[in-house]
């Protein structure tokens, strides 16, 4: 009893000191503060180089000034990267209470992806509404088993359907796009748009329409009333409680208002409208009966397919988990990458010029009634002959990396690493900064210059990795890198986009990062 009193009274306290603290305004104040506590004796002292560290809330403290900025370094490269040592980005922290080794360098990265394993914490997480998504799951025969059977879905027929779908979406998006620039012209006015709003209606009908053959209207809807479906909505509060819940210790989930209790309505919204899908599909002549051809199956199909002796592969639980987990890594990557590429388009206009020029040459090439048409046999044409737009688009990801970090286990004893031992036996986690390797200055000359043309050399091996690496990369990497090219070469071959001025250019990290305020771009016709 008594020690149960104790906990709450040190729950209490830590709650009342992280949020009190967070909510402090002078910085000078703040770094007393943590001043202070560096020097008290019950911190942990790690081995490894690192920032000061707190019971409970590890390095959270240190972070506040680069997390208040908003910037993309609030992931803490430039933390990271204070505290390396001969080159080698590596430091010993805590996340979330945890133990971790975090590491931005290239070969140490590589052993940590393909000889890791995906936590349990990460699931926990998300245990109340994408509990069996693949992108959370810990690795396991039950990863296994979703990896292996929903991976066909990304194969070379689904490519081509996306390549499609993107191209008609992206149709409807100039046409929209279009029509309101008729409209702002006879007002008088300049046509201001938030496009990363549009794009990430774009991206979520084609998921929609690729993986679960449904269409979800989003962009339509969103073009027509200025307002997101259902869909969009839920995936938003999904990603603000998973932000929180990776930030804030468990025990102070229920005062920060994002334990599972809080979340029972969401829950059941996004679990309703999931099901309603997959009712749909079961009730309708899609419903799969061995007719279609295995390799046309939709990742919906896939998880609906039942085994030799007619018994379900996945449970229902599984289905909607991963429909969840799926819509919420599918749209929110991709609208973020093409989002942070048409701001670095607007802010480079005289390399914006080189690409423009390529695309609309690919365009004269290989357009029908203002769609690209690639058959089978030219399918890559958008990416093998469009070098520029390619470069322009691998520093796009290099310099906004939209996933900044992954978290493994090593279910090894002791680990080496950069010439330090590590115990990894106890749990310990090693969390790989992926903007820290792409702005690593032992694998790229200048990182903090946008510049494409260095893609005229391949970069250091294992130093660029916008889709992680391992067994748990990412399973739609295709599939996104052709969506993405494709509405982006439609865009920038028939407008030009000026960022507005006075606009806050900051990201956003939760599961992945975005623009934190929208992105609104003065747009003109070509």
């Amino acid at each position: 009893m008594l020690s149960a009193i104790l906990f709450s009274l040190l729950a209490a306290v830590v709650s009342l000191a992280v949020f009190g603290f967070l909510s402090l305004r002078s910085r000078q104040f703040r770094r007393l503060v943590v001043g202070n506590f560096a020097s008290a004796s019950f911190l942990l002292h790690p081995t490894l180089p690192g920032p000061p560290v707190l019971p409970f809330v590890g390095f959270l403290f240190s972070m506040l000034d680069s997390m208040e900025t908003g910037e993309s370094h609030i992931d803490g490269h430039a933390e990271l990267t204070r505290y390396s040592r001969d080159g080698v980005l590596l430091i010993q922290t805590t996340i979330n209470g945890k133990l971790a080794v975090v590491t931005g360098d290239a070969e140490l990265m590589k052993y940590i992806l393909t000889k890791g394993y995906r936590p349990k914490r990460l699931q926990s997480f998300g245990m109340d509404m994408l509990k069996y998504g693949l992108f959370v799951m810990p690795t396991s025969d039950v990863w296994r088993a979703h990896r292996k059977g929903i991976q066909p879905g990304f194969g070379p027929s689904h490519l081509r359907h996306a390549f499609k779908v993107t191209n008609d979406l992206a149709k409807l998006l100039v046409q929209g796009i279009s029509t309101k620039l008729v409209t702002a012209k006879k007002d008088g006015k300049p046509l201001i748009l938030d496009m990363h709003k549009l794009l990430s209606c774009l991206t979520l009908d084609v998921l929609a329409q690729v993986a679960f053959s449904s269409d979800f209207g989003a962009l339509a809807h969103m073009l027509e009333h200025g307002e997101n479906v259902p869909a969009i909505t839920y995936l938003g509060q999904i990603f603000s409680i998973i932000q929180k819940r990776v930030a804030v210790p468990k025990v102070l989930w229920k005062y920060a208002g994002i334990a599972e209790s809080n979340t029972e309505e969401l829950r059941e919204n996004v679990h309703g409208y999931v099901q309603n899908l997959l009712s749909d599909r079961i009730n309708s002549a899609k419903r799969t009966t061995g007719d279609e051809r295995y390799w046309e199956l939709d990742v919906m199909d896939r998880l609906l397919a039942k085994d030799e002796e007619g018994k379900s592969r996945f449970s229902n639980a599984e289905i909607v988990d991963e429909l969840v987990a799926f819509m919420l890594a599918g749209q929110d990557t991709t609208a973020n990458t093409m989002s942070w590429y048409l701001m670095e388009h607007a802010r480079n206009p005289e390399l914006a010029e080189d690409v423009e020029a390529e695309v609309d040459s690919l365009f004269s090439a290989l357009c029908s009634d203002d769609r690209l048409t690639l058959s089978d046999t030219n399918f890559d044409t958008i990416l093998g002959e469009s070098p520029k737009f390619d470069m322009f688009f691998k520093e796009v990801q290099r310099f906004h990396p939209v996933v900044t970090g992954i978290v493994r286990e090593l279910h090894e004893d002791k680990v080496t690493l950069a010439g330090h031992t590590v115990n990894a036996s106890d749990g310990t986690l090693f969390f790989v900064r992926i903007r820290s390797l792409h702005f690593n200055e032992a694998h790229w000359k200048d990182p903090e210059r946008f510049d494409p043309s260095r893609w005229t050399e391949p970069p250091v091996p294992g130093a660029f990795l916008p889709f992680a690496d391992g067994p748990h990369n990412c399973i739609g990497k295709k599939m996104a890198v052709i969506e993405a090219m494709t509405a982006l070469a439609v865009l920038v071959h028939h407008f030009r986009f000026k960022l507005i001025p006075g606009q806050h250019l900051r990201g956003k990290t939760a599961l992945t990062t975005g623009p934190r305020d929208g992105l609104f771009f003065e747009i003109e016709s070509r």
